[in-house]
């Protein structure tokens, strides 16, 4: 895992940036529970930062950024679905359902974006693609619930 201090970071547009204390670049979801449980233990926040495309300030902190770039890896393609890391860029994406005959039913125009950023923010939140999510892994300081139904324990405070 790629770790920085004092890292300075700004959007794609240039009008937002911040001096963040501490940078992290996890490869796996082990990772992100680690950097879970050190912001926990020095009580900070964390801010995700993508591709740094939207124009609004909502990856600015001075606490912790967590890049998803090396988070991005395809997991599984089953016969219409296939399951990829949060990381993972749209055009990637885009360019692994071409190669199995998959589609989506409505792309974005832009696909710099990576595919947890654009459905946080709503980039691809039609109601044709949610629809499509089957699942979403959650990481926090509390026992969480993933959208299947299945209770997960990750990064609790003291563990």
């Amino acid at each position: 895992m790629i770790e920085k201090k004092n890292f300075n970071w700004s959007n794609w547009a240039g009008n937002h940036s911040c001096l963040a204390e501490n940078y992290f670049e996890p490869e796996t979801e082990a990772q992100i529970i680690e950097v879970v449980r050190f912001a926990v233990k020095h009580h900070k926040k964390i801010r995700v930062v993508g591709s740094g495309h939207s124009f609004s300030p909502i990856a600015v902190s001075n606490e912790i950024l967590v890049s998803l770039k090396n988070y991005r890896k395809l997991i599984a393609v089953g016969n219409n679905s296939i399951r990829c890391q949060g990381g993972m860029y749209l055009h990637e994406l885009y360019s692994i359902l071409k190669e199995n005959k998959l589609s989506l039913p409505d792309f974005g125009v832009i696909n710099k974006q990576t595919v947890a950023g654009a459905l946080a923010t709503g980039a691809l939140t039609t109601p044709a693609v949610t629809a499509l999510v089957s699942g979403v892994g959650l990481v926090g300081e509390r026992p969480t619930t993933s959208c299947e139904g299945d209770e997960k324990q990750y990064a609790r405070p003291g563990e």
